[in-house]
C-alpha cells in the first residue's frame, strides 16, 4: 500500500467479488493510484497483483499515450458518473512486455471509507473474452451449416442432421419447418421434423393456417415466441406444445424474397427458455433454411420440369404415331394423371359453326350416355367457347359455375351431378381454328394450381395437331361409315314393298347411324288426316299398345302435323315423358310411360309430296343434334321413293280390290232371285273395301211416311242391336 492511502479500509468481500469477473477491474484514487486488482488485470497486463498495487494507472499506457488519458480522467473526476463500455473513445494500453493494444474501459464512481475513488473495468479489444471466442465458434459453426444449405442440402435427408448440430449449440426438445400449401394457401404442412412429435402436428400433416403458429408469424413476418407464461395468448399449435410439457416455443418467418412461405418452429422444456442470443442464432438458422427450401424448391422444380418435358414428349409421340385415338388415350391417359391429377378426363370435338360439341374419349369416372355424346351449345355457351378459343388459354370453372352453366348447357349437367368442384378445359387450337378442347375434372376442393393448369396447357398444345389430324382420320372414317350403312339401306329397302320385311335388317341399321328406342316408318293416308304405321322398331322398350304396324293414327296433335306445314324436319326435346305427351298429346301415352323425350321427325318426300315420315325417339335428353338431322334425311331419301312406291303400290291394289269386289256384288246382286239369299253374304262381300260393323236395307213409303226394314247384316252376332227385318217405323 501506498502510505498517503494506508489509512482505508477496503472489505475483503469486495476485493473477492471484483476477483471472479471475466474483465480487468481496477480500484484507482482520484490521484491515479491503484489500491485493489483482480486476476485478470494481473493476466492482462502481465504483472503480478502485487506489482500493479500502489502503482500508477497511466504506467500501464505507453508514454506517449499518458498525457492524453490523464486529460481524460482528470475531465471525468470533475464530472463524476457511470461510463460503460463502448462509449467511443479507446485507450493504447502496454504489457509488461511491451506488446501495445487497445482497451474500452468503463468507470463507475465510487466511495470507500468516505473517500471518493472510480471503479475501472477494462476490455482487451485486440483479445476477445473466452465467452467471446465461444460465440465466434458457435457463429463459425453456424455459417458451416449455412454455407451446406445454400448448395447441395436436401431438407429430406439433412434437416435431421442440421437439428442434431444445432441442439449442440442450442439445446431444444423439438424443431420443425412449417411450409405453406402452395395449393391452399390457407393450409400449412408439418414438411420436416426433429424431436418430440405433438399430436396434431405430425411430419406431414397438414392444418389450418389460421391454427398454426406459421399464420401468427406469416401475419408478424418476424420472430414471435410465447412461453408458459403468456400461453393464453399463444395460437393453439404452440399451446398444443405446452400441454405436452414445452415451456417455450419460437417461431421465425421463413422468406422467398418478399414473400413468407413458411416458419422454423423450435420448442424447449428448458425452464430459462432461450436466450436473446439464441433467439438471434435461431433468426440466423431461420434465413439459411430460407435458402434451402428456396434451394430445394428450384431443384425440384427443375426436375418436375424435366419430368414434365419428357412426359409430354411421351405423350404427344404415342398419340401423334397411332391412327386409333380411343387406344392412344388409353395408352397415355395414366402418363397426364400424373402430371395433371384428375377424376375424369375427356376430349371433345368441336364445331362453333354449328354450335355442336362432341365427346370422342373419356377415361377415369364413367358418366353414363353422356361420354361420346353430342351437344348442342346454347347461344351463352358459345360465345364464352369462342373467348376461350380466341385467347387459346385454359378455362378453370369452380362449383358455382358448373351449377350455373348446367341449367342452360347439357355438358355440365354430368359434372354439376357427380359432384365436381373443379374443370378446367384446354382448348386444342390449329393455326388459329378450334378443333377440340381437353376437359379435366376434380372432385376435390383442392383447385387446380397454376403450375398444373401450364402442364395441362403444354399437353393441349403439343396433342393440338395429333387431335386435329385424328378428329378428321375418325371423321372420314365415319362419314365412310354412314355412307356404307346408307348404301346398305338402300339395298335392303329397295328390295322389297313391304318395309314389314326388312324389320330384322333395317332397324339395326338406323340405329347404327343414329342411336335411338324406337324407329318409325309411317305414310300419310289418302286424306291427309291420319299416319299407317308402315315399320316400327323397338330397343331397350317394350311395344306400345295400340301401336303397331298397319295401324292407323290422327296427324293432328302430332310432330307431323308440324312437319306438314313447314315442310322441314325438327327435333323435339322434353324434361320429362308427360311434357311431351302434354305438348304433343296426338303422340299417343307412349311418351309419359317409357320416358320418351328426345324426337327427332323427317319428312319423307317423292315429287315433292310428303308421303310420310321417318321418326326416332330417345329416352335420353338432347339425344338429337343438327348433325343427326343430317344423316336422317340422307335415310329419308332412301327411305322415300320406296315408300311412296310402295304406298302407291298399295293403293293401287286397294283399288283393284275394290273393282274386282264391286263386279263381284254386281254379279251376286244380279243372279240372285231374293236378296234374303244373298244379303249375309253381300255383307261380307261389302266390308272387304268398306269398315263396317253392319248393312241394312230398307224400303221408304213416301206418302204413308213409313219405313220398312227389309234386310240386316252383322259382323258379328254379338253386336245385333234395333230393329228386326219386316219392322215398320216412321
Amino acid at each position: 500500500m501506498v502510505p498517503q492511502h494506508s489509512n482505508i479500509k477496503i472489505p475483503s468481500t469486495l476485493i473477492d467479488a471484483i476477483d471472479g469477473l471475466p474483465d480487468a477491474a481496477f480500484l484507482v484514487a482520484d490521484d491515479g493510484t491503484i489500491l485493489v486488482v483482480n486476476s485478470a488485470a494481473a493476466s492482462m497486463f502481465e504483472y503480478s497483483r502485487s506489482q500493479l498495487i500502489g502503482s500508477h494507472i497511466e504506467e500501464l499506457m505507453p508514454s506517449s499515450a499518458r498525457s492524453y488519458h490523464l486529460e481524460v480522467r482528470t475531465s471525468a473526476l470533475a464530472d463524476r458518473r457511470p461510463r460503460d463500455f463502448s462509449s467511443g473513445k479507446a485507450f493504447d494500453c502496454e504489457r509488461r512486455g511491451g506488446e501495445k493494444f487497445r482497451a474500452d474501459i468503463m468507470l463507475s464512481p465510487t466511495e470507500v471509507d468516505g473517500v471518493p475513488m472510480t471503479w475501472a473495468s477494462v476490455r482487451d479489444l485486440d483479445r476477445p473474452s473466452p465467452l467471446d471466442v465461444k460465440r465466434q465458434q458457435i457463429l463459425d459453426a453456424f455459417d458451416a451449416i449455412g454455407q451446406m444449405a445454400a448448395s447441395t442440402f436436401d431438407l429430406g435427408n439433412d434437416f435431421s442432421k442440421v437439428a442434431s448440430r444445432f441442439n449442440e449449440i442450442i439445446p431444444h426438445d423439438r424443431m420443425s419447418v412449417m411450409l405453406i400449401c402452395e395449393q391452399d394457401p390457407q393450409m400449412v404442412e408439418v414438411a420436416f421434423l426433429s424431436g418430440e412429435g405433438i399430436s396434431r402436428y405430425e411430419q406431414g400433416a397438414i392444418v389450418p393456417l389460421a391454427d398454426s403458429a406459421t399464420g401468427w408469424v406469416a401475419k408478424a413476418r418476424e420472430m414471435t415466441w410465447f412461453n408458459v407464461k403468456n400461453a393464453k395468448f399463444a395460437p393453439p399449435g404452440m399451446q398444443t406444445g405446452f400441454k405436452h410439457g414445452i415451456v417455450e416455443g419460437c417461431g421465425v418467418p421463413l422468406f422467398d424474397g418478399d414473400d413468407v412461405i413458411g416458419m422454423l418452429g423450435l420448442g424447449t422444456k428448458n425452464p430459462d427458455g432461450f436466450s436473446d442470443f439464441e433467439r438471434g442464432l435461431i433468426e440466423r438458422l431461420a434465413s439459411h433454411l430460407s435458402v434451402a427450401v428456396m434451394n430445394q424448391k428450384m431443384r425440384t422444380r427443375l426436375t418436375n420440369q424435366n419430368d414434365e418435358i419428357e412426359a409430354v414428349g411421351e405423350i404427344a409421340r404415342i398419340v401423334s404415331s397411332s391412327t386409333d385415338l380411343d387406344s392412344a388415350f388409353s395408352v397415355v391417359s395414366e402418363l397426364i394423371e400424373q402430371q395433371v391429377p384428375h377424376d375424369r378426363l375427356s376430349i371433345y370435338s368441336v364445331d362453333l359453326e354449328q354450335s355442336l360439341i362432341t365427346g370422342v374419349f373419356s377415361s377415369g369416372e364413367v358418366l353414363p350416355g353422356f361420354d361420346k355424346a353430342t351437344h348442342q351449345l346454347p347461344e351463352s355457351g358459345i360465345q364464352s367457347f369462342k373467348e376461350m378459343f380466341t385467347s387459346g388459354e385454359p378455362a378453370l370453372f369452380d362449383r358455382a359455375f358448373i351449377s350455373k352453366a348446367a341449367e342452360s348447357q347439357a355438358s355440365f349437367v354430368p359434372y354439376r351431378d357427380a359432384g365436381y368442384n373443379w374443370n378446367l378445359i384446354v382448348p386444342l387450337v390449329v393455326t388459329q381454328r378450334p378443333v377440340g378442347f381437353i376437359s379435366f375434372g376434380r372432385k376435390s376442393n383442392n383447385r387446380y394450381s397454376d403450375d398444373e393448369i401450364a402442364i395441362a396447357s403444354r399437353i393441349g398444345e403439343q396433342l393440338a395437331g395429333s387431335v386435329a389430324n385424328a378428329f378428321h382420320r375418325n371423321r372420314l372414317q365415319d362419314e365412310i361409315a354412314v355412307e356404307a350403312t346408307l348404301i346398305e339401306i338402300g339395298r335392303v329397302v329397295g328390295s322389297t314393298l313391304d318395309l314389314k320385311s326388312t324389320k330384322e335388317h333395317l332397324g339395326p341399321l338406323m340405329r347404327d347411324l343414329i342411336a335411338s328406342n324406337s324407329v318409325i316408318v309411317s305414310s300419310v293416308t289418302e286424306d291427309g288426316q291420319s299416319l299407317r304405321i308402315n315399320f316400327i322398331d323397338y330397343a331397350n322398350i317394350g311395344p306400345e299398345p295400340d301401336f303397331e304396324e298397319d295401324t292407323v293414327h290422327p296427324v293432328k296433335g302430332t310432330t307431323a302435323e308440324q312437319i306438314l306445314q313447314t315442310r322441314r324436319s325438327i327435333i323435339v326435346n322434353a324434361d320429362t315423358g308427360e311434357e311431351f305427351a302434354e305438348n304433343y298429346p296426338g303422340a299417343g301415352d307412349a311418351h309419359a310411360a317409357d320416358g320418351l323425350v328426345s324426337v327427332m321427325n323427317i319428312p319423307l318426300i317423292a315429287s315433292e309430296i310428303i308421303f310420310g315420315f321417318l321418326t326416332f325417339r330417345s329416352t335420353e335428353h338432347n339425344a338429337y343434334s343438327e348433325s343427326d338431322i343430317e344423316i336422317a334425311e340422307k335415310i329419308a331419301v332412301q327411305l322415300a321413293s320406296s315408300l311412296a312406291f310402295s304406298e302407291l303400290n298399295r293403293r293401287s291394289a286397294v283399288l283393284e280390290k275394290e273393282r274386282s269386289t264391286l263386279a263381284s256384288i254386281g254379279g251376286l246382286m244380279g243372279s240372285a232371285p231374293n236378296l234374303s239369299d244373298v244379303w249375309a253374304e253381300f255383307g261380307v262381300m261389302l266390308t272387304e273395301i268398306l269398315q263396317f260393323d253392319y248393312v241394312s236395307l230398307v224400303a221408304v213409303d213416301t206418302e204413308a211416311g213409313e219405313v220398312e226394314s227389309l234386310y240386316f247384316w252383322w259382323a258379328s252376332e254379338n253386336q245385333r242391336y234395333g230393329r228386326q227385318p219386316g219392322d215398320i217405323f216412321p
